[in-house]
């Protein structure tokens, strides 16, 4: 088989020929001998120009190939993988953009720094030349670099989860411990996550919303309430009746005021707060967030038996942990736990821990609900019609705040609802099968990693 290269070196040999044999016919003497060097010369710089602008095209496909492998490790580093799936998925870019290419000896390698947030990666090969060989030159080396930034920036992601009672059912509630304990593993495994740059909220609500009894004194909290305890004493009494004296012992019974025992639940505040999450002024009792204390006569069963939720936090486990604990109980409230998601990623108090964004430290928010239920019941009695209408405005001020809401529908719920409230149509996921929770959990997160370009 004729290769390209031998055609080219061919065609040089018969042009030299032809030069030749013109010089050894030419009687002028140094006309012939200047014309001859002139046109060696002359062919050898063309063939020169062949080779290099060969180089400089094979260079320009490594420097494509050299940043697709940037991105596509930063966003496996990101994604948590493994070195031995990171590796495999780096030869089969490098295999995508160089396997037609005239080059040979490819390798790609890389670094990462999780602290810089950054990847670079260094693809090295050569190229035969055709004709530089006359030169002893049969092969160009060639390196190129890219470095891709991962994240300077800051996330925080708050995970709104339904905890009714319905989500024992059809597997769901294991399903969702899978798939949000993965999504956690691979967010501590990613550079964001072991830099520090990256923290969760975990939001179980079901009619109410458990912030934890930790926050007892906190004064954005409405006051305790008191119920009376009485005390019985037995106290001696006589009398003197002609002239003797009579005694005996009452039993007297008195009444003290003592704190209900909190357990950590709070209601909706009422009013223009229902679906706003201003923040609590101690001087303005309405801005407070009341106490919830389980009425038997009124409240059919305590709606204080939810799982707690977890404010912002870079600890994983403990992360993982308010997962594992997670009990499917109550019924559907979704602006209970649409307001403490915000609040979570709002700061100041309540809770505090969220950031504001700034120019040399920007922070990106993002809210994770999920679902399986039309609303049935809030704290405050209202009809399913408010409770609806009170999730759409507080969706609205979600967004508006700059928050990128996802919604997950699963089996059951108000799709319509969910739909409306996540950022764009394709942050909405309708998951009819419980087992497809950890691809969709999946897709979020690679929707999350922001990656970009930089060298």
């Amino acid at each position: 088989m004729i290769n390209a290269n031998d055609c080219r070196r061919g065609f040089l040999v018969r042009r030299l020929a032809l030069a030749a044999r013109a010089f050894a016919g030419e009687t002028s003497g140094n006309v012939a001998m200047m014309f001859g060097l002139t046109l060696l010369m002359f062919m050898l710089v063309i063939g020169i120009a062949v080779d290099y602008g060969r180089a400089f095209h094979a260079r320009t496909r490594m420097q494509t190939a050299s940043d697709m492998v940037a991105l596509a490790i930063a966003k496996d580093l990101e994604a948590g993988k493994t070195k031995a799936q990171i590796d495999a998925h780096k030869q089969a870019v490098l295999a995508l953009n160089l396997g037609e290419a005239t080059l040979s000896g490819w390798e790609a390698t890389y670094t990462s720094n999780p602290a810089a947030g950054t990847v670079t990666s260094t693809v090295t090969g050569t190229m035969p030349t055709s004709f530089l060989n006359v030169f002893n030159v049969s092969e160009l080396a060639i390196t190129t670099k890219s470095t891709v930034t991962s994240g300077t920036d800051y996330v925080e992601i708050a995970m709104v989860l339904d905890t009714t009672g319905s989500m024992k059912s059809n597997n769901k509630m294991t399903e969702l411990k899978s798939a949000a304990t993965s999504m956690l593993t691979n967010l501590a495994n990613s550079n964001a996550g072991l830099s520090g740059r990256t923290s969760v909220a975990i939001v179980p609500f079901a009619v109410a919303v458990k912030v934890g009894t930790d926050y007892d004194s906190a004064t954005w909290l409405g006051p305790k309430e008191t119920s009376s305890v009485a005390s019985t004493t037995q106290v001696r009494k006589c009398t003197n009746f002609w002239g003797y004296n009579y005694c005996w012992y009452d039993t007297e019974t008195t009444y003290t005021q003592v704190p209900k025992v909190w357990t950590g639940c709070v209601r909706e505040r009422s009013g223009s707060y229902t679906t706003s999450n201003s923040t609590p002024v101690a001087t303005t009792s309405a801005s407070l967030y009341p106490r919830y204390y389980y009425n038997s006569s009124t409240d059919g069963y305590d709606w204080c038996s939810t799982s707690q939720m977890l404010p912002l936090s870079t600890n994983f486990t403990t992360a993982k942990t308010t997962i594992a604990n997670l009990a499917a109980v109550g019924n559907t409230n979704l602006p209970a736990g649409l307001i403490w998601g915000w609040n979570s990623l709002t700061p100041g108090a309540p809770t505090s821990l969220a950031e504001t964004s700034k120019p040399e430290r920007k922070v990106l928010k993002y809210m994770i609900v999920l679902s399986d239920g039309d609303n049935t019941q809030n704290t405050l009695g209202s009809s399913v019609s408010t409770i609806d209408a009170n999730s759409k405005t507080i969706c609205t001020g979600i967004k508006n705040a700059g928050i990128t809401v996802f919604t997950i529908r699963v089996i059951d719920g108000n799709a319509s609802l969910l739909k409306n409230c996540a950022t764009t149509a394709d942050y909405y996921y309708d998951v009819s099968d419980p087992a497809t929770l950890s691809s969709v959990f999946a897709r979020i997160m690679s929707t999350i990693s922001k990656l970009r370009v930089s060298a």
